[in-house]
């Protein structure tokens, strides 16, 4: 099998990841207002790719584990980039309210995140990666790992084997 079946076989694998992951995006509970996640900016940044015929590269919005795990009440304002987005967010909805500033409102709705939490939403689930491990990003990547290092010996017996029929019967 050449380089280029390869990587045509690591893109059908690339693109199955992304159809299972927006499906789990489906398939997850809607929000407090009923939105759904399908078509979000979160299923939207969904992306694999096969580089050269060895690797998948797979990239998601950062804030995928905020989604996916909710969070608890009274936790921590959190990191710059939770403020960043809701800040991000505030100017693309043109959320205004009671004649509040820009940063009295993203204040407010990150004042409402530390008080009340939010709800989790969870689609970062796979047959391969065990349910304890989904919020760990160093986690999934050794279960993806091993489920390649498995479909790559896999596809290797069955090359080996067609090899050995071929030449030998």
């Amino acid at each position: 099998m050449d380089k280029d079946k390869l990587h045509n076989e690591l893109q059908r694998i690339a693109d199955q990841i992304v159809d299972i992951v927006r499906q789990n995006m489906a398939d997850a509970p809607p929000s407090k207002h009923g939105d759904s996640l399908v078509g979000s900016k979160l299923y939207k940044s969904v992306n694999a790719k096969a580089i050269d015929y060895d690797k998948i590269s797979f990239e998601i919005a950062n804030y995928w584990m905020y989604v996916n795990s909710g969070r608890r009440a009274g936790k921590g304002i959190g990191p710059p980039y939770l403020v960043d987005g809701i800040t991000r967010w505030v100017r693309e909805k043109g959320i205004r309210w009671q004649g509040k500033t820009e940063n009295q409102v993203i204040w407010a709705i990150v004042k409402s995140i530390w008080e009340n939490g939010v709800k989790a939403r969870p689609f970062a689930k796979s047959s391969f990666i065990p349910k304890e491990e989904v919020d760990n990003v160093d986690s999934i990547l050794y279960f993806l790992d091993i489920y390649i290092d498995d479909w790559m010996e896999n596809l290797f017996n069955i090359i080996i084997e067609n090899l050995d029929n071929y030449f030998n019967k």
